[in-house]
């Protein structure tokens, strides 16, 4: 594993100033991995008592197992949360997936169909695996195809002309049958960008799929956290602390301190002691609507950045742990299952332990579930299992915990991107004050990838602002040597996707 290399600049550059961090999620990691790399003393600032936000772990009461809030999955075109994880030395506790398991309930003798790349270049490399799903009539497979194809021949740029259109009335542009709808595109699009196809942006939904599937053949690979997700940023605290930082943990902001005098942030007031910390420069990676409580009037009417934040929704998510009792057998023997048509579009396969064998089923766009009891979506969740897995059967369900995240992401509604703010301020907002989080304006959707992306360009941009006004002799210099950017590059487009995207047909 090669962990990128730090920038070479004097330790005591940034000695006489502070950028603090609200919120310690991914967003608030990135960015405080980046400025320490770069010397910058920092105060991270979390309300809870660990740091990866929503990203996170607790302990079940019942099975006393560390279980993750949700099922999180990172892609290889991720590569700035890649990257990221590199950064942190954790890049070796993620397990690659180079296939894709689709639950076929159809077939007694092989109940999936299998997702795998071959040596074709992109977008051809998984053409003759989507051609031997069992699930999907040929009538399904050559509209699937056509829709492909014009993916394909979509610019990136046209695409995102595409924000104010939602993936479903595309689909029906597009003459998909509602039975490929369910089968295929439902449950791709719904699970990657946590929203139903009927609100989702076709941008963002497109996106997934050039990004995601089609321009680069190891684009599709999935990765997953062979440990539990706090164990994942627990690191990121000695690289701060190395760099003069610090963590303020368990702590809240009641206010950004906006001075209409300078027009820039001063201060914070921190909650638990009602006091105020001052800084130079202020990144910001809470969500949208704990932003608008943080801003006062004036700095709402300053900064234009603030005043579309009532625009943004939220979208739920659920994840489901169950515990089977399987008696020496396993019930599940893939690392996990895809359900088509299904409430539930996962099942991940996280190990057996102590004679049970434990589940983690997980619904996306869960607005319908969101607010049932937990005993009735236990109910469900036993009945789908019970339908998808044959080897359920006389098998008892010792534990089940459901976790609703009902404020998961934030809703990638068609149309929503003209709302979407800058994480650097224009001249005439505040000019210490940067945004961050998966919810500003990435160009991604709802992930981890945006919200790492996000950190980076918020850490830049507080490393240029405070470089322009510093006294220190190398300041010039190493201002004059900055990259135009923190992110990382995409992966590359192949030669023949290039090519194909200026077919005719």
């Amino acid at each position: 594993m090669t962990t990128p290399s730090s920038p070479n600049i004097p330790s005591d550059l940034f000695a006489n100033q502070r950028v603090a961090i609200i919120g310690g999620g991914v967003a608030g990691i990135a960015a405080a991995v980046r400025l320490s790399e770069y010397h910058v003393p920092v105060t991270l600032i979390e309300t809870r008592t660990k740091l990866g936000g929503r990203a996170t772990s607790f302990i079940d009461p019942t099975t006393k197992d560390p279980l993750d809030n949700c099922q999180h999955v990172l892609m290889g075109c991720c590569t700035n949360l890649i990257d990221l994880y590199k950064r942190l030395g954790v890049f070796d506790r993620i397990e690659w997936h180079q296939k894709l398991y689709f639950a076929n309930t159809q077939s007694k003798k092989k109940p999936y169909d299998v997702m795998k790349a071959d040596p074709l270049p992109a977008p051809l490399h998984l053409t003759r695996a989507m051609l031997g799903f069992k699930t999907l009539t040929l009538n399904e497979k050559y509209a699937i195809a056509r829709a492909m194809s014009a993916i394909i021949r979509t610019s990136f740029n046209n695409r995102n002309k595409l924000d104010s259109l939602s993936f479903l009335d595309w689909l029906k542009q597009h003459k998909q049958p509602e039975s490929a709808i369910k089968k295929y595109w439902e449950v791709v699009i719904v699970s990657a960008c946590n929203e139903s196809l009927d609100r989702c942006s076709s941008r963002y939904a497109l996106q997934v799929l050039q990004e995601g599937f089609l321009h680069n053949k190891n684009a599709w690979t999935m990765g997953l956290s062979t440990v539990p997700l706090l164990d994942l940023y627990d690191p990121a605290e000695s690289l701060i602390e190395r760099a003069g930082g610090t963590l303020d943990l368990s702590q809240g902001v009641q206010s950004l301190d906006f001075n209409e005098q300078s027009q820039l942030i001063d201060s914070l007031t921190l909650t638990k002691s009602n006091h105020s910390f001052a800084a130079d420069a202020f990144i910001s990676t809470v969500p949208f609507d704990r932003l608008d409580k943080l801003a006062s009037d004036q700095l709402k009417e300053t900064d234009s950045r603030m005043q579309n934040l009532d625009k943004f929704t939220v979208s739920p998510i659920i994840g489901i742990h169950v515990y089977v009792q399987t008696y020496g057998k396993q019930v599940m023997d893939l690392p996990h299952m895809i359900l088509t048509d299904s409430p539930i579009q996962w099942i991940f396969n996280k190990g057996n332990e102590k004679g049970y064998q434990h589940l983690h089923c997980v619904i996306s766009a869960a607005y319908e579930l969101v607010d049932m009891p937990a005993k009735k979506l236990n109910e469900i969740t036993e009945s789908e299992l019970r339908r998808v897995l044959p080897q359920m059967n006389g098998t008892t369900i010792d534990h089940m915990r459901p976790v609703k995240e009902k404020r998961a992401t934030f809703s990638v509604y068609a149309g929503l991107d003209k709302y979407r703010p800058s994480t650097m301020p224009n001249p005439d907002q505040t000019q210490n004050l940067f945004l961050a989080g998966d919810w500003v304006d990435t160009g991604w959707p709802a992930t981890m990838e945006g919200a790492t992306r996000s950190g980076y360009n918020a850490a830049h941009a507080a490393v240029k602002y405070m470089l322009d006004v510093s006294n220190h002799s190398e300041a010039r210099k190493v201002e004059a040597q900055l990259p135009n950017s923190f992110q990382v590059p995409d992966l590359p487009t192949s030669s023949l996707y290039k090519f194909a995207s200026h077919l005719p047909f």
